[in-house]
């Protein structure tokens, strides 16, 4: 390998697909950007034996959304999700591909002019949105994916190869010297290694004598391969000492805990951690560690600390942070918000009675599309979280899907409330609105609007 890397005549056509299933519970959403990138075709699937207004009945909708749950709530959302999430570096690319299923639940005869409906109110609910150079309109595919046979999985199967060849990123040529590392990485992912430290890898690219990569080159290949999703590595002080080489891993960690109620574990002490984090949307770090102990998680704990550091960093775990109430010093941080895991809406009087225009100023982020992606939101929620204490009101904790209240000093609250596309943010006063300091107003709009911004 290394003679041929040598000579310059070392060619390859490799075409590597990376297939990922999104879960598409309520609670998985603000995992989904961890693995989204815009060098992706996307696939959203909807159930075509349903119209796009039909209600879609015992399921969760947004925080702060008052929609009824619809098909076409559920598409506008993972199109703005995967247009949040993916940085454009090619005009309408992303590419999104609309795929119709239960094909079987249609009469025969009624097929074609159920396609025709669907797709017609696809082009209808699109038709002013920001992103329809995105959208792959002109593939009208209805599968019956409990039959191999159907012909359109074959149709469906053209549309992706095509699609994909026709994608900017295809046919990109990599560099000769990053194939001995590449396949070192491969050939250690099929024995099982998941993470490497950055000193490990650096040891691996020196094994080369004619193929190291210098320091520069390797960072390069780092980020490269995040981008390709075929590592994961983030460049950040608490981040960059590991490698995870095998992104299944990534999966694993989001599944030990943000998952859905009816695969929690059985074991009574699991029972617990999971009832209280669904209840309370809080975990201790503890409390996680715990769940890693489980036969199918054990891989994790070797690198706990990191793999926590990651959740932190991805806005999936946001610090509740603590102090002192007599000294205002800050305490040692035990717990741990859970944003995708806060199913319950506010009841509490605190909007009626506290955030009064007498008392209130406010600050609105309004956005094009019905429905906003859930991180959005959650990154303002753990924004807070990380900065200042959640305010007790009337015996509760004022924090719900979607609403938060935290205190910055004894005179002024901030409130985080999602309504619809719009995502207000008050700074409330204890007795007046004349009275909000100046400075404190301003502070909190850059900070905040710069975590929003951080989101790109």
């Amino acid at each position: 390998m290394e003679k041929v890397l040598k000579s310059g005549k070392y060619k390859m056509k490799v075409g590597r697909l990376i297939f990922w299933d999104f879960g598409g519970q309520y609670v998985y959403y603000t995992t989904h950007q961890t693995f989204m990138t815009f060098r992706a075709l996307f696939l959203v699937v909807f159930d075509g034996s349903k119209g796009l207004t039909d209600e879609v009945p015992d399921v969760l909708c947004f925080p702060g959304q008052h929609l009824t749950p619809t098909p076409a709530v559920f598409l506008m959302h993972w199109v703005n999700s995967i247009l949040t999430y993916c940085k454009v570096v090619f005009e309408g690319i992303p590419k999104i591909l609309f795929v119709a299923t239960h094909k079987d639940k249609v009469p025969m005869e009624d097929v074609e002019t159920r396609r025709a409906l669907l797709y017609n109110e696809v082009e209808e609910l699109f038709k002013d949105h920001e992103g329809r150079n995105h959208l792959v309109l002109d593939k009208q595919i209805f599968v019956n994916a409990t039959d191999k046979a159907d012909q359109e999985i074959e149709f469906l199967k053209k549309a992706i190869t095509e699609l994909t060849f026709d994608h900017p990123c295809w046919g990109e040529k990599m560099p000769n010297a990053c194939v001995p590392l590449e396949l070192e990485i491969a050939e250690l992912v099929a024995q099982g290694k998941q993470i490497l430290s950055l000193h490990e890898f650096e040891e691996l690219n020196a094994i080369s004598e004619v193929s190291v990569l210098n320091p520069r080159q390797l960072k390069d290949f780092l980020q490269f391969h995040h981008s390709l999703g075929k590592i994961v590595y983030f460049d950040s002080i608490h981040l960059r000492d590991y490698v995870i080489i095998n992104p299944l891993l990534m999966v694993e960690v989001m599944r030990s805990f943000v998952t859905d109620r009816r695969f929690w574990p059985q074991k009574k002490r699991m029972q617990e951690i999971f009832r209280e984090m669904s209840e309370s949307g809080i975990i201790c770090r503890e409390d996680l560690y715990q769940i890693w102990t489980q036969n199918d998680f054990k891989a994790i704990l070797p690198y706990k600390e990191f793999i926590f550091n990651i959740l932190i960093h991805l806005d999936i775990l946001a610090e509740q942070r603590r102090y002192d109430t007599y000294n205002g010093s800050r305490l040692p941080v035990e717990k741990f918000f859970v944003p995708c895991m806060v199913t319950e809406r506010n009841t509490t009087r605190f909007m009626d009675k506290e955030c009064t225009p007498d008392r209130a100023i406010c600050l609105a982020f309004v956005f094009k599309g019905t429905v906003i992606p859930s991180a959005l939101p959650n990154r303002l929620i753990s924004a807070c979280l990380s900065m200042w204490t959640v305010k007790q009101y009337e015996g509760r904790k004022l924090i719900f899907s979607g609403f938060i209240v935290v205190s910055i000093d004894k005179s002024h609250d901030i409130v985080v409330c999602v309504e619809g596309n719009k995502i207000f943010l008050y700074l409330v006063h204890k007795t007046s609105a004349g009275l909000i300091v100046a400075d404190i107003a301003t502070g909190i709009k850059e900070c905040l609007v710069l975590t929003m911004n951080g989101l790109q």
